[in-house]
């Protein structure tokens, strides 16, 4: 049958458990410890990766402040609605400015014409008699234009408006005879 093992046996045997049971218990430690490292890792990296989309978010976004209509609900704006009446004022004044074309308004490009109450002066700016023939058949040059622009001057206590007509001239027989009369130095051209 079973013989029962001798003394010596059964204090092996059990210092064999009792070493097996305190490396079973170092390797739950280190487990546990493992576990409690890899959570801390898996944080960092979620927080990086939060870190790396913002990133990314920022970078190649669109660049409008409204990202979307979310976004522009969130803050409601009591002035746009108050707004809109001044902005129709202002489009009524602006209807004289504008030209109709088939699928929208254009605003008229260059500069905005100066008032029309200030005083003018006119320079008007001529040709001498002597260039004023035909360099091809000699023919007397006709008048057929005035080339026009408006220099504002301001004067001290007084403000007008300076008109220079540079006229052209062109043969009444040939189509070669165009002129015109040189443009006075500006400062600002």
């Amino acid at each position: 049958m079973l013989a029962t093992p001798a003394a010596e046996e059964f204090n092996a045997l059990k210092e064999a458990l009792a070493i097996a049971s305190q490396e079973a218990q170092q390797a739950r430690q280190h487990s546990e410890a493992l576990e409690g490292e890899l959570r801390m890792v898996r944080a960092e990296r979620d927080l990086l990766r939060e870190r790396l989309n913002q990133s990314m978010r920022k970078l190649f976004a669109a660049r409008s402040e409204a990202g979307s209509a979310q976004q522009r609900d969130l803050f409601f704006n009591e002035a746009e609605l108050l707004g809109a009446a001044s902005e129709l004022a202002a489009c009524d004044s602006h209807e004289e400015d504008t030209q109709e074309v088939r699928a929208h308004q254009r605003v008229p490009r260059g500069r905005k014409p100066l008032d029309a109450a200030l005083p003018r002066e006119v320079v008007r700016h001529e040709l001498p008699e002597s260039e004023r023939v035909c360099p091809h058949d000699g023919a007397a040059l006709v008048e057929i234009g005035v080339e026009a622009s408006e220099q504002l001057d301001i004067i001290p206590q007084q403000v007008r408006v300076i008109r220079h007509e540079r006229v052209k001239y062109a043969c009444p027989c040939c189509d070669g005879g165009l002129r015109l009369a040189s443009k006075p130095a500006q400062v600002i051209p």
